[in-house]
C-alpha cells in the first residue's frame, strides 16, 4: 500500500526542450540471436508487452538481417543485444 502511494507521488517526467508530439521512430528493430533459448524467452516476453514505439525483433542469422542489415556482423550481434531505431 505505502509503495503504491510513493508511485503516485512521483511527478510525471518533464519532456526535453523540443520534444513536439513525441519520439519520431517509426520502430525499433531488436536483433536477437535465435539459437539462444534465453534470447528467444526474451522475444516472447517483449512480444506480450505494451510498448511505446513497435518493436521488430530479426534473428541476427536470418536472410532479412543479412540483406537488410549489411555489415551487422562487425558490431558482434552474437555477443550482445543490439537494438536500431527506424
Amino acid at each position: 500500500m505505502r509503495r503504491r502511494a510513493l508511485l503516485q507521488a512521483v511527478p510525471p517526467p518533464i519532456p526535453p526542450q523540443g520534444y513536439v508530439n513525441g519520439p519520431t521512430q517509426e520502430c525499433l528493430y531488436v536483433l536477437f540471436d535465435a539459437d539462444c533459448e534465453l534470447c528467444v524467452r526474451c522475444r516472447t516476453g517483449l512480444m506480450q508487452q505494451p510498448a511505446f514505439v513497435p518493436l521488430v525483433f530479426i534473428a541476427f542469422q536470418s536472410d532479412e538481417a543479412a540483406t537488410s542489415l549489411s555489415g551487422i556482423d562487425a558490431l558482434e550481434p552474437g555477443e550482445q543485444l543490439l537494438v536500431i531505431s527506424g
